[in-house]
């Protein structure tokens, strides 16, 4: 039985934002109750996506975020070095070494 989907889209400046657009249209018109999520750290890019956006009332929602400074790689190392890792948060690094995470 066919019922109402989900996307979820994370991209970035690289990709086209008619084509991100299309296929968030393509999932949010199937059903009222469908929604399409474009999740993306480039303001200009999701400004790009609106201006696609359809007017009949299609699930659409943009989702931003702040990318962390830090690779997980570079993360994962200070860690193993017994470092608390630049910009981590004080609450997750205490998660982390309780629970004994990225230790290998």
């Amino acid at each position: 039985v066919a019922g109402p989907s989900e996307v979820l889209i994370v991209a970035d400046e690289r990709n086209d934002p008619s084509v991100l657009a299309a296929d968030m249209l393509a999932q949010a018109e199937h059903d009222p109750d469908a929604s399409a999520m474009l999740v993306t750290g480039s303001e200009a890019l999701a400004r790009a996506v609106r201006r696609f956006r359809a007017d009949d009332g299609a699930n659409i929602l943009f989702l931003s975020y702040e990318p962390y400074p830090a690779s997980s790689t570079e993360i994962r190392k200070a860690l193993a070095e017994g470092k608390h890792p630049a910009g981590l948060d004080e609450e997750v690094y205490r998660y982390i070494q309780q629970h004994g995470y990225y230790l290998e």
